[in-house]
Parts: C-alpha cells; sequence; structure tokens
C-alpha cells in the first residue's frame, strides 16, 4: 500500500466518524430523555401509592392533605408537585364519570369505598420532542391511577 492510499483511506475513516458521531450522540440525548420520563412516570407511581395508603388509612383527609403527601413523596425522589398538577380523588365507580367527578375534585367517598387516585403531570422532554413529531408543545403528559379502600374510622 503506497503512502497515498494510506493517506485516502485516513481521509475516509476522519469522514465517517464526524457522520457517526453526530448520530450517536444524538441517539444517547434521546435515549437519556426517554429514561428520564420512564424514572418520572415510575416516581409518581410510587408517591401516589404511598400517598393514597397514607391517605386512606387518615381519619378525614382534605385534598390539601393528599396533596401534601404527593409533594412530600416527590421531593424525596426528586420531583416537584407544582399547583398545575391535578389531582382528583373519587370513588372507583366515578373515577371515569366527567360529570360526577370532574378533574382536580376531591370526593373521598365512604367508609370501605374503593376510591381512586388519579395524579396528571406535565414533564418538558428536551431531545425527544425534536426527534418524535408526535410531541409538538415539548411537553408529555403522564396521567397515574392508583386504588384504595377507605378503612374505617
Amino acid at each position: 500500500m503506497t503512502d497515498r492510499q494510506r493517506a485516502a483511506d485516513k481521509g475516509a475513516t476522519m469522514v465517517e466518524a464526524l457522520l457517526a458521531i453526530p448520530l450517536f450522540i444524538a441517539f444517547l440525548l434521546v435515549a437519556f430523555d426517554f429514561l428520564r420520563l420512564c424514572y418520572c412516570q415510575l416516581s409518581l407511581q410510587y408517591a401516589l401509592t404511598q400517598a393514597a395508603r397514607e391517605a386512606v388509612a387518615a381519619p378525614a383527609p382534605t385534598l390539601a392533605d393528599a396533596r401534601n403527601l404527593i409533594g412530600a413523596k416527590l421531593a424525596g425522589l426528586g420531583l416537584q408537585l407544582e399547583a398545575a398538577d391535578i389531582l382528583t380523588v373519587c370513588p372507583l365507580a366515578e373515577i371515569n364519570n366527567v360529570i360526577a367527578c370532574p378533574a382536580g375534585s376531591y370526593i373521598p367517598g365512604q367508609s370501605r369505598d374503593l376510591v381512586a387516585y388519579r395524579l396528571t403531570k406535565s414533564f418538558r422532554v428536551f431531545f425527544l420532542g425534536t426527534f418524535a413529531h408526535i410531541i409538538r408543545s415539548g411537553q408529555v403528559t403522564i396521567t397515574v391511577t392508583v386504588m384504595g379502600r377507605n378503612e374505617p374510622v
């Protein structure tokens, strides 16, 4: 192999690397964003489950009590419960009835009732929205629902 052929091979290798490295970095950034959303969804599920367990055992919890419980659990996981996040608490039979249980309502039900806790939270995506056409606003909304049976007081 001559010097000229070696130089041409080195130049071709450099061009290939310059094309491949940005694609690899973009892939890593999108994967990181997707994994962060998975972590957020699991954290919401955990926090809502723990808060619902405490709320169904409380004598007379209010919406503020439930939001404080969830906020405390999320803070331990590095997330914040914001004012724009919607918490809905209704008997299980009416959780999907928009008229009987509108979003943001708090109807804890009676003793021994199955109660559904639903939390809707929006997250900002950084890199995933650049490549996915389904995410136009740069926001992803995650909704988590947990059930619990009210304990007798």
